[in-house]
C-alpha cells in the first residue's frame, strides 16, 4: 500500500512533534508547519493528500483552506466544538473536537482519503512516477521531487502514450493559455523537466523532442 502524506500545521512545537510521532508510528508520511506561511509553501510544493489544522495556527483560516482547496486537499480541523461550524463553513472538510482521541482523527483522516484515493503510481521507462506524492522514484528506491506543473506535464504525456503531444497542446491542457503562458513556458518547463528525469535516469531522459512536440518513453 502506498504512503499517505499528510500536512500538519500547529503553532505548538510539543503538540504538533507528538501528533507527527503518533501518525508516522500508523504509517502516515507526516510534514509539519508551524504557522501559516510555513503551510502555505510547504501545500504548494509537496505532495500531501491532506491537511490537518490547529484552529489556532489558523488565524483566519481563508487562505490555507482555500489554497488547499484549490489542490483538491481535504483539510481537517482540530477545534473547540462550538467553532465547528464556523470552520466547515469556511471549507473545512471536516472538524475533530479537541480534546480529542487519537483513534477518532485517524479515522477520520482514513475516511476521507478514502473519498479521493491517490493517483496510482505510473511507470516512465525505468522509473516510477508517483503523481500524489508529486516524486519520481529511480531504480535505487531514491526519490527526485517534482513540482505542480512537472507533474501535470509528466501525467498528461504519459496518458498521450506513444503519440506525441505538440507545444500548444500541452500549453492548452497544462496551462489553459492563461497568466500569460506561451509555448516557450513549455519549452522552459520541458528543459528543467528532462533534467531531472535524466538525473533520476542517471543517463537519457525518458523524455524526446520530436517534430511534432513532446513524447515519453512509458511502460
Amino acid at each position: 500500500m502506498m504512503t499517505r502524506h499528510l500536512l500538519i500545521l500547529h503553532g505548538e512545537d510539543l503538540p504538533r512533534r507528538s501528533l507527527a510521532d503518533q501518525l508516522v508510528a500508523k504509517g502516515f508520511a507526516a510534514r509539519q508547519a508551524a504557522c501559516v506561511d510555513e503551510a502555505q509553501a510547504l501545500i504548494e510544493m509537496s505532495g500531501d493528500e491532506l491537511v490537518i489544522a490547529d484552529e489556532h495556527a489558523l488565524n483566519d483560516g481563508q487562505t490555507v483552506i482555500a489554497l488547499a482547496a484549490a489542490r483538491r486537499l481535504p483539510v481537517i480541523v482540530l477545534a473547540a466544538a462550538s467553532d465547528a461550524c464556523r470552520w466547515l463553513s469556511a471549507g473545512a472538510a471536516a472538524c475533530v473536537a479537541k480534546p480529542f482521541r487519537f483513534s477518532d482523527l485517524v479515522a477520520r483522516i482514513d475516511a476521507l482519503l478514502k473519498r479521493a484515493p491517490a493517483a496510482p503510481a505510473l511507470r516512465i521507462g525505468g522509473l516510477l512516477f508517483e503523481p500524489a506524492r508529486r516524486e519520481m522514484v529511480d531504480e535505487r528506491g531514491h526519490s527526485h521531487r517534482l513540482t505542480e506543473k512537472e507533474v501535470a506535464i509528466l501525467a498528461y504525456l504519459h496518458k498521450a502514450g506513444a503519440r506525441a503531444v505538440p507545444r500548444s497542446e500541452l500549453l492548452d491542457a497544462v496551462w489553459g493559455y492563461a497568466g500569460g503562458a506561451s509555448t516557450h513556458t513549455v519549452e522552459t518547463h520541458i528543459y528543467r523537466l528532462r533534467r531531472k528525469l535524466a538525473d533520476a535516469a542517471g543517463g537519457t531522459a525518458p523524455l524526446t523532442t520530436e517534430a511534432g512536440g513532446y513524447r515519453l518513453a512509458v511502460g
